[in-house]
C-alpha cells in the first residue's frame, strides 16, 4: 500500500508543485482583488462541485458501484444536472451586478461534467494500479495549466486565467488517462446494479461534506471581508491545500481501497500507524515552507506581504488536518458513510462560525480562528474514531499532531531569528519522527 501511495504522491507532488508555481506566477500579474473574485465564484460553485459524481467514485472504488462504464454513465447524468444548476447561480451573480464573478462561476459550473469524469479516470487508474499513466497525465496537465494561465494573465491581467487554465487541466488529464481505460477495465463484467436510492444519497451527501469544510470559509468570508482580504486569505489557504494535496488525494484513495481489504480488527491500528507517519511527514514540509514565507512580499510585491503570517498559521493546522483522509477511509471502509458525513457537517458549521471573524476585516484574526477550529475539531474527531485503541497508542497518535501544530503556529508570533529556530526544530523533529514511523511500518509490512 505504501508503495502505491509513494508513487502517486511523487506524481501528485510534482503536479502540486507546478500548481503552486502557477499560483505564484499569476500573482505577479493579478492582484489580491482578482484572487478574491475567483475565491467568491468557486466557493459557491463548490457546493455543486462537491456533489459532482454524487459519490459514485467512492462507490466504484469500494466495489459497490458496478463497472466503470456503469459508473461513468451515472456520473454524466448527475453532473449535467449540476452544471445546469451552476449556470443559474452564475446568472444570479450577473443580475446582482457582479459580472466578473458571474463569468468565473459560469465557466466553473459548465466544467463540472469534465471534472467529474477526470476524477473517475484518476480513481480507476488507482484501482488498477496504473500509477505511471495517472502520474504522467497529472504532470502534463499541470504544465499546460501553467502555460495557459500565465498567458492569459500576462496578456489581459484577468482572473479568467484561473477558470480557463483549470478547464485545460481537467480536459488533458481526462483525455490522457482515458486512453488506457479499455485495457484496464476489460475484465469488468457489465451487470445489473442494485444500488438503492438511500445508498446513492449517502454517497452524494458524503462527497459534498468532504468539500464543504474547505470551501465554506470562503463562502462566508466573501460577505464579510473585502475582495482584497478574501484574495489574501485565498492565497494563504491555497498554499496549505497545495502542501496537503501532495499526499492527501492519493492517500485518501489508497487508504479506502486498502482499509476495505483489512479485517475490522486491523483497521484502527493500521489507521493510527498511517496517521502518525503522515502527520510527521507533512509537518516537516509545512515547517520548511514556513521558513520561506517571509519572502512572499519580496517576490510577489508589497501588496502580498500580509499573506506571509497567514500562510504560516494555516500551515500549522496541517499536522492535524493530515489525519482526515485516513479517518475518512476508515469510516467508509466500515460502511459508516453517514458518520463521516456527520463529522464533516460539524466541521462545516464550525468553519463557517470561525469565518464570521471576517466581518472584523482582520486577516490574521480570520486565519487564526479557522486554524484553531481545524486543530481542535481534528483532534476530537480522531480521538472519537480511534477510541477503541489502547490509551498509549492513541496518545502517541494525537500528541505529535498537537505538538507540531503548536510549534509551527507559534513561530508566527516570534520575530526572526527566534521564529527561524522554532521552525528548524520542527523540521528536525518531523524528520526523526518520519524515519522512525517509516521503519516501524516497514518491519510490520
Amino acid at each position: 500500500m505504501l508503495g502505491g501511495i509513494l508513487r502517486l504522491s511523487i506524481g501528485t507532488a510534482v503536479a502540486r508543485a507546478l500548481a503552486a508555481i502557477g499560483q505564484l506566477l499569476l500573482a505577479v500579474w493579478l492582484t489580491p482583488t482578482d484572487f478574491g473574485y475567483w475565491a467568491a465564484a468557486t466557493s459557491i460553485i463548490s457546493v455543486l462541485t462537491g456533489l459532482a459524481n454524487f459519490g459514485e467514485v467512492n462507490g466504484y472504488l469500494s466495489g459497490q458501484g458496478g463497472t466503470f462504464s456503469q459508473a461513468r454513465r451515472a456520473i454524466l447524468r448527475v453532473n449535467a444536472v449540476l452544471a445546469g444548476s451552476g449556470a443559474i447561480i452564475a446568472a444570479l451573480y450577473w443580475l446582482d451586478g457582479n459580472v466578473i464573478v458571474a463569468a468565473l462561476a459560469a465557466i466553473s459550473a459548465l466544467s463540472i461534467p469534465l471534472i467529474g469524469d477526470a476524477e473517475l479516470m484518476y480513481s480507476t487508474g488507482v484501482k488498477y494500479k496504473a500509477y505511471a499513466r495517472v502520474v504522467g497525465a497529472q504532470i502534463v496537465a499541470a504544465i499546460a495549466k501553467i502555460a495557459v494561465g500565465v498567458l492569459i494573465a500576462a496578456l489581459f491581467a484577468s482572473p479568467l486565467a484561473f477558470a480557463v487554465s483549470t478547464v485545460v487541466f481537467y480536459l488533458l488529464m481526462d483525455a490522457l488517462i482515458l486512453r488506457r481505460m479499455p485495457s484496464l477495465t476489460a475484465a469488468e463484467v457489465e451487470s445489473a446494479r442494485h444500488v438503492s436510492a438511500r445508498t446513492r444519497i449517502t454517497w452524494g451527501v458524503n462527497s459534498l461534506f468532504v468539500t464543504l469544510p474547505i470551501q465554506v470559509g470562503f463562502i462566508v468570508a466573501q460577505f464579510g471581508a473585502s475582495a482584497e482580504v478574501l484574495g489574501l486569505y485565498f492565497l494563504a489557504y491555497q498554499v496549505s491545500l497545495g502542501l496537503s494535496g501532495l499526499v492527501s488525494v492519493p492517500l485518501a484513495r489508497v487508504a479506502l481501497s486498502s482499509l476495505a481489504r483489512e479485517t475490522p480488527e486491523r483497521r484502527v491500528p493500521l489507521s493510527m500507524e498511517l496517521c502518525r507517519l503522515f502527520v510527521f511527514a507533512v509537518s516537516g514540509l509545512a515547517a520548511l515552507v514556513s521558513l520561506v514565507t517571509p519572502f512572499i512580499g519580496t517576490v510577489l510585491g508589497d501588496e502580498w506581504t500580509a499573506a506571509a503570517p497567514a500562510v504560516v498559521i494555516l500551515l500549522a493546522s496541517l499536522a492535524v488536518r493530515m489525519m482526515s483522509p485516513i479517518l475518512d477511509g476508515l469510516q467508509q471502509a466500515n460502511n459508516r458513510w453517514w458518520q463521516g458525513t456527520a463529522f464533516n457537517a460539524v466541521d462545516t458549521v464550525g468553519t463557517a462560525a470561525a469565518a464570521l471573524v471576517s466581518f472584523t476585516g482582520d486577516l490574521l484574526f480570520l486565519v487564526s480562528a479557522v486554524a484553531l477550529w481545524k486543530v481542535l475539531f481534528g483532534l476530537v474527531r480522531a480521538a472519537w474514531l480511534l477510541r477503541s485503541a489502547r490509551r498509549g497508542p492513541l496518545l502517541a497518535t494525537l500528541l505529535p499532531a498537537l505538538v507540531m501544530s503548536l510549534l509551527i503556529g507559534g513561530s508566527s508570533f516570534f520575530p526572526p531569528p527566534a521564529s527561524t529556530g522554532i521552525l528548524a526544530g520542527a523540521v528536525a523533529i518531523s524528520a526523526i519522527g518520519t524515519l522512525i514511523m517509516a521503519r516501524a511500518r516497514g518491519r510490520r509490512s
